[in-house]
């Protein structure tokens, strides 16, 4: 016997696992981030998941680890990391579609300490000046 799943169940299932994809969410920014989380609560972060889900979208980032990843971002750069001026070479990486979803984040993963770096070196080049 072939069964066969309505589009009322499908749509279902599929909001059952954006809510529990958004539940682990919350509890990863809880633990890894405990100030942030502190500070936005649990509706705040529940929005901002929600809005990076969203966000996520837009650069055509479509996997629970790389929406993850780029909720982290979010958190713990900035909720608006990507539109930064100081962010722009991440707004550059999450446009450029000649790599994968998974590639473009792992490319911002492995640049942001550097980006960070050089960042905080010209703050301090400033400030002798």
């Amino acid at each position: 016997m072939l069964m066969t799943i309505s589009y009322e169940q499908m749509r279902i299932l599929d909001m059952n696992s954006a809510r529990y994809f958004e539940d682990r969410m919350v509890k990863h920014i809880a633990k890894v981030f405990p100030d942030q989380y502190q500070k936005m609560g649990e509706t705040g972060a529940r929005k901002l998941i929600r809005d990076g889900i969203v966000k996520a979208g837009f650069y055509k980032i479509k996997s629970e680890r790389d929406i993850a990843l780029f909720i982290d971002l979010m958190v713990g750069v900035d909720p608006e990391f990507d539109t930064l001026e100081k962010m722009q070479w991440a707004r550059e990486i999450l446009l450029n579609e000649t790599y994968s979803a998974k590639s473009r984040m792992d490319i911002l993963y492995y640049q942001l300490p550097y980006k960070e770096a050089e960042l905080q070196s010209a703050s301090k080049s400033n400030e002798v000046k």
